[in-house]
């Protein structure tokens, strides 16, 4: 891959996964779905205008961002898909997890794509293209609403064999200013935050895993993600007692998934904090 004025020789890993490489969002996106090699695509990049020094400003990629397919492939020895499939998918038990369009349509139930416009008196069936399954890092993944609830439980740091609290600290802590995202923030404010958050004021109650997905609507959940180096931080409040406790969850007897029991209390709001 190479960066306008050279970026790729001061660029890290890091700015590559935080989407902080210095050229215009979604950059060659119209080269990749008009059939383009997308590596071939990368070492054009550097014949873009720089928006910004790389680190320093944050602009959405799908080609470059698929760089970190290459690195996976150098490094192990196998395709980052097959990576993926090993480190991830069976480990978290996403049963339906893959890659690519040959395995979503091979599947025995999928959901097809349809759009509605004003002037179609009925939904039109949509071609699925190739483009984005051709970037493994930045899209194509296939899976079921259980493999999304197991993920998310992962990222919750209940699965802490698999994503341990050390590994989710790394995913979690903000990175960069996301314009869109935060619009609501000012820039400064979120710099002065992390300042804020890198001289380690932390608050540490309790394990990940001790909140459940779904909060009972009496009880406030307050996610704290501290970077203590070893471990995130969920701390949960009962606001009729003042006291901590945990929401206990139940096995879902169809996927063997953990939930809140809905039967016992009503969905509330989370706060995170």
């Amino acid at each position: 891959m190479r960066l306008p004025l050279g970026g790729e020789k001061v660029g890290t890993l890091e700015d590559l996964l935080s989407h902080k490489v210095g050229i215009v969002p979604n950059a060659y996106d119209t080269r990749l779905e008009d059939g383009g090699d997308p590596a071939e695509i990368r070492k054009d990049l550097g014949k873009l205008k720089r928006i910004c020094p790389v680190g320093e400003c944050h602009t959405y990629q799908n080609v470059a961002f698929d760089a970190v397919a290459e690195v996976v492939a150098a490094v192990s020895g196998k395709t980052f898909e097959t990576v993926v499939k090993a480190e991830l998918f069976d480990q978290l038990g996403m049963q339906d997890g893959s890659y690519g369009l040959e395995a979503l349509t091979s599947s025995g139930s999928w959901a097809e794509p349809y759009r509605k416009r004003r002037a179609d008196a009925r939904p039109v069936r949509r071609t699925l293209k190739q483009s984005y399954y051709r970037v493994p890092a930045a899209g194509g993944v296939n899976g079921s609403i259980s493999d999304l609830a197991r993920f998310a439980q992962a990222q919750m740091g209940l699965q802490p064999d698999i994503l341990d609290a050390d590994t989710l600290i790394e995913l979690h802590t903000p990175r960069i200013y996301t314009r869109r995202e935060q619009s609501s923030v000012d820039a400064e404010q979120f710099r002065a935050a992390r300042g804020r958050e890198e001289e380690g004021r932390h608050d540490v109650d309790a394990r990940p895993g001790d909140a459940a997905i779904l909060a009972p609507r009496h009880v406030d959940a307050v996610f704290e993600h501290a970077r203590d180096r070893h471990r995130v931080v969920a701390r949960v409040e009962q606001r009729r007692t003042g006291t901590p406790g945990n929401i206990g969850t139940e096995a879902d007897p169809q996927t063997g998934i953990e939930v809140a029991p809905q039967r016992k209390h009503r969905v509330g709001e989370v706060r995170v904090r």
